[in-house]
Parts: C-alpha cells; structure tokens; sequence
C-alpha cells in the first residue's frame, strides 16, 4: 500500500467474491480504495519526512463550501544512500554494488458539488518506480514500472438513498526492460484501459 499516500485515503474495501456488476471482471478479488474530499473550509497542508521517503499534501477550496481540491505526492531517495555506498566502494576486490531503486508518485482529487442531490469528482493518479539492479561498465539490468490513471465520477441523488452515477476513466501501465550482457535487450510493454458505467441503486 505504500503506492498510496495515506493522508488522501478515507477508506479501503476488499471483495473476495460476489462482486457488483460495476466493478467489472475481476477474477479473484477486488480492492477498493476511497480518497476523501479535501477541507471546503480552508487550506491545510502537511509534510512528512522519513529516513527513505518524504510526502507532502496539500488541500483546501476552490469555492468556499462547495468544491475543493486535495494533492498528495510522495518521493523516496534510497537511491542516493545505495549510490553514495556504491561509489565508496567502487573498484574494490569482491565488491558488488547494491541495486539503486527509488519511486515518486503524485495524486489528487477535486470535488464540486453542483446542487444539493448532485456532485461531481475528478481523480488523478501518476507513479513511476525504477529499479538498477546491475549498473557497471559492461553489464546493466535496469527495469522500471509507472501507473497512470484519471477519473471522471458523476453522482445525483433524486430521493432519499436512491442515486444515480456516471463513471469515466482511463489507466495505463508500463513496464521497460534494459538488459545489456554484450548484447543489449530492450523490452517495452504498455497495458491501456478505459472504463465507464452508469449505475443505479436504492
């Protein structure tokens, strides 16, 4: 879970089985992650800094009481101890350099309401991580991965805990492969989907 910076997450649910229809056609089970709406009322921030990683949030209104936008993003700097540890020791008998990894990812949500039964959301997400395995003069392993995705929710409310809602969204994932063994191999692979439903419950 540490893709998802947990100061915007408001709630997990994971289905095992008998999923709903809108959840499309998960074979084995489904996580559902809920990013919460940022303060309508005034601006907030928070920073957090660790040993390998930092994050920051931000989160306030666009219009007082009626829309507002929350960012998060997240970055660790591991690389630059394994980095600082591999050039230390570079050139010594025996030595094998430690793989330099490191990931940043940045997500937001903007919320509108657009009536009192009716609201609309916005959602983006983006991560990317990158992994140096084997990084020396005649050999290299390197592989890196990204996420990308946004979102369009649409929700209204004509009576009581009926609703109905519109769902449009667009992901990617990528995958790349640098392997060089006195003979370079590169390997690219990209996954697009695009998803919408309209649902209705009471």
């Amino acid at each position: 879970m540490s893709t998802f910076n947990a100061d915007l997450i408001e709630g997990v649910e994971m289905s095992k089985s008998g999923y709903h229809p809108h959840l499309g056609g998960s074979l084995s089970s489904f996580i559902q992650i809920y990013n919460r709406i940022g303060n309508t009322d005034q601006y907030k921030g928070k920073i957090g800094i660790g040993l390998l990683s930092s994050r920051l949030m931000i989160e306030g209104p666009l219009k007082k009481n009626k829309s507002s936008i929350i960012i998060g993003a997240h970055k660790s700097y591991f690389d630059l101890f394994t980095k600082t540890y591999n050039r230390i020791h570079e050139g010594k008998i025996d030595f094998t350099p430690l793989p330099e990894y490191n990931y940043n990812d940045i997500q937001f949500k903007l919320h509108s309401c657009l009536g009192p039964k009716s609201f609309i959301e916005f959602i983006g997400f983006n991560s990317s991580d990158k992994l140096d395995l084997i990084k020396e003069s005649s050999k290299k392993l390197n592989t890196g991965w990204s996420n990308k995705f946004l979102a369009l929710h649409l929700k209204y409310y004509p009576s009581g805990k009926n609703y109905f809602s519109f769902n449009s969204g667009v992901s990617s994932y990528s995958f790349d492969l640098d392997r060089d063994f006195n003979s370079q191999l590169l390997m690219r692979s990209d996954i697009y989907r695009w998803n919408n439903s309209f649902n209705w419950e009471r």
